[in-house]
């Protein structure tokens, strides 16, 4: 049954169950398997699993993070950035990425989403200490 098809882009992966579990099944012959999204690319809804950013962009709601409301084209390169914005990031795969000229995303908080991908709370900045912000700019300074 292992790597089999469950659902849609599920299939079945083995678990080590929990210690509370473990006392139904001394047994070495038991296998525990749940039914999961086929990969990190994938987030669960419901009974199927759906492309994280599929799932983004679905979203006509827009997501808030703290004060900053943020539509669902954060996640595409669509948006002009400004030093300071945030934005979550489903996967994590906005770290270190640019954001504008001179500003990459770093992660301000990473926290595992839904037991199946991480999601990352990430800032627009200066790339390094070269740079300095100046009117929602990052420019390089000389000392």
């Amino acid at each position: 049954m292992q790597g089999r098809k469950c659902g849609i882009h599920m299939i079945f992966r083995e678990i080590q169950p929990s210690s509370s579990s473990e006392s139904f099944s001394s047994n070495d012959k038991i296998c525990w398997l749940r039914c999961q999204c086929e990969n990190e690319s994938y987030i669960r809804e419901g009974e199927k699993c759906v492309e994280i950013q599929q799932r983004t962009a679905i979203a006509n709601n827009s997501t808030t993070v703290g004060e900053i409301p943020i539509q669902s084209d954060s996640i595409n390169n669509t948006r002009n950035y400004k030093i300071g914005d945030k934005i979550f990031d489903y996967g994590c795969q906005r770290t270190n990425q640019k954001c504008g000229t001179n500003m990459i995303f770093k992660t301000i908080s990473k926290r595992r989403f839904l037991e199946l991908t991480d999601r990352c709370l990430q800032k627009c900045s200066c790339i390094n200490d070269e740079y300095k912000e100046n009117n929602g700019q990052c420019i390089r300074f000389s000392v």
